[in-house]
């Protein structure tokens, strides 16, 4: 365990107590892959296998296979004990193959391929199994059931050359789990609670009639301590264990999705948003299955009320202040705009979705902090909504426009050398600065403090072929006593290095016993 201590004047502030690990040295840049033809063998079965041995040093960026180098590969057993051992020698290309015999008379389970020093290994399930003799289907309720009611749900048992199981038993169980609409996270009243996971409501046993068809009935009860204004929708899971005379046994199961409402409306936005261009909204409406339907409302996009000064963070992180007494109302955390209340409408349009329950619309919006709010309804009438925060910028002002501590986004996070990355730093302090550094392969390449007397910075780094595999952005902002500490990876991928493999035949259908020509074609995005 380490503590940092730092001292002033007669003043002393202490860090949390951390544990710092040391590695030993430098890593092992030799690596070794495996790749075997099946992930499951039966006792006495045959394990092929191919690996790949390479050099692989990321800080310098040096990769290359190693040809005729040797290695041994062993066979473990599930507890870790070698069964067996081959010799290897890599190839031109750094490649070798080779194979196991799945040992008989040992304990099944997980076995694993292991290379010399641990630099490679891959996993594989040795198992008595048997093929299975019949296969059990459960069927979907025909029309969506409501909260409260039955719901009946059919299935059915059968071999797998189409004959009916019959007299099988059937032992079913129903589980029911809770999920929320995604913009209650951007909700100010909403306090969820702890996941508790899925929940047993039901059990039973029934056995398959002639036609091996069974039914299985149960009730669609609600979780009644979760509030009905939060648009909860329940998850109800069918498990169905069936038995043949043999005792072979094979399950099934399905869910069922039910809820107050028989709709879902969700609203989606790009994070990056300027006032260079008006704001695209996508309104997406579907069933609780998440089938696209057909639905009409409105759509609201309204200024939030700041606080009068920035708020700064409560400690804990959870965005809420802890309770005296569980019959207290929680009060909300200030320093996120999610717990502001609407202001002014900016704009209100009607909106119908199509066929597929999708619909777009524009809203032009000056620099500041949003929420768009929709509303609509089901087919019984009961009202759905969907809410969705929008922060807009304006990338060359020198002020950050909402009073929040701290701010961080990029216009994109993945990108190609030639290409520039941009973020956006900002705080609504009256004054403020933020350190940032940047870091490749382990080192930082440039450090610098945003600019004294504004409170809002552009962050710009040109990508290049060096900058391949990605790097790091660290942001680090203090005030009243809180750190705002940020580290994104931007990540740049090895397009270069992307290929596919595709096989292509040839035979001359016109001359009796022509052999087949096979060729290996490979592709990527440049032709080296």
């Amino acid at each position: 365990p380490v503590l940092f201590l730092a001292t002033h004047d007669g003043a002393a502030v202490t860090s949390g107590q951390m544990h710092l690990w040391s590695g030993g040295g430098k890593p092992d840049p030799l690596r070794t892959w495996l790749f075997t033809d099946r992930s499951i063998y039966r006792p006495g079965q045959t394990i092929h296998f191919k690996g790949i041995h390479a050099h692989a040093d990321t800080k310098k960026n040096d990769y290359r296979t190693l040809p005729d180098k040797k290695l041994t590969i062993h066979l473990r057993d599930v507890n870790g004990e070698t069964v067996e051992s081959l010799e290897m020698k890599t190839n031109a290309r750094g490649g070798f193959s080779g194979a196991f015999t799945a040992p008989q008379g040992r304990l099944t389970g997980r076995y694993t391929l292991v290379a010399d020093g641990r630099r490679g290994l891959t996993a594989v399930s040795i198992e008595e199994y048997k093929r299975p003799k019949f296969q059990v289907s459960l069927e979907e309720p025909g029309e969506s059931p409501r909260l409260g009611e039955v719901v009946a749900l059919t299935g059915k048992a059968e071999s797998y050359a189409g004959a009916a199981i019959d007299g099988a038993e059937v032992r079913w169980r129903v589980t029911r789990e809770a999920h929320w609409p995604g913009w209650l996270r951007w909700c100010g009243w909403f306090f969820p609670p702890a996941h508790q996971g899925a929940k047993e409501i039901a059990h039973g046993v029934t056995k398959t009639g002639v036609d091996g068809n069974f039914e299985i009935r149960f009730t669609a009860e609600p979780d009644l301590a979760i509030e009905e204004k939060a648009e909860p929708s329940f998850a109800f899971t069918l498990h169905a264990d069936v038995t043949d005379s043999s005792g072979e046994t094979r399950s099934d199961s399905t869910s069922v999705t039910v809820g107050y409402t028989a709709l879902k409306a969700e609203l989606s936005a790009e994070d990056w948003q300027t006032i260079a261009r008006p704001v695209t909204l996508t309104v997406n409406t579907s069933s609780l299955d998440g089938q696209g339907l057909p639905a009409a409302g409105t759509l609201s996009v309204h200024h939030l009320k700041a606080p009068e000064r920035v708020v700064r963070p409560r400690l804990g992180g959870d965005g809420w202040l802890r309770r005296a007494r569980p019959s207290d109302p929680a009060e909300p955390d200030l320093s996120d705009p999610n717990h502001w209340p609407l202001g002014e409408v900016v704009q209100r349009d009607e909106f119908q979705t199509d066929e597929k329950g999708e619909a777009t619309l524009e809203v032009k919006l000056a620099a500041g902090e949003y929420r768009a709010v929709l509303e609509s309804q089901d087919r019984n009438g009961r009202a759905v909504t969907a809410l969705l925060p929008i922060r807009v910028l304006d990338p060359a002002a020198t002020t950050f426009p909402v009073r929040v501590p701290y701010h961080l986004s990029a216009k994109e996070w993945p990108l190609q050398p030639g290409e520039s990355f941009e973020a956006l730093w900002g705080t609504g302090y009256e004054t403020g600065r933020a350190f940032v550094e940047i870091e490749h392969r382990g080192k930082i390449v440039k450090r610098f403090w945003t600019e004294p007397g504004r409170t809002q910075q552009a962050i710009f780094v040109p990508v290049t072929e060096k900058e391949r595999g990605g790097f790091t952005l660290h942001l680090t902002q203090v005030r009243e006593n809180r750190a705002h500490l940020t580290s994104h990876t931007i990540s740049v991928p090895w397009t270069n290095k992307e290929y596919s493999l595709r096989w292509e035949r040839m035979r001359d259908k016109l001359e009796p016993g022509a052999k087949e020509t096979w060729t290996l074609v490979v592709e990527g995005a440049t032709t080296d």
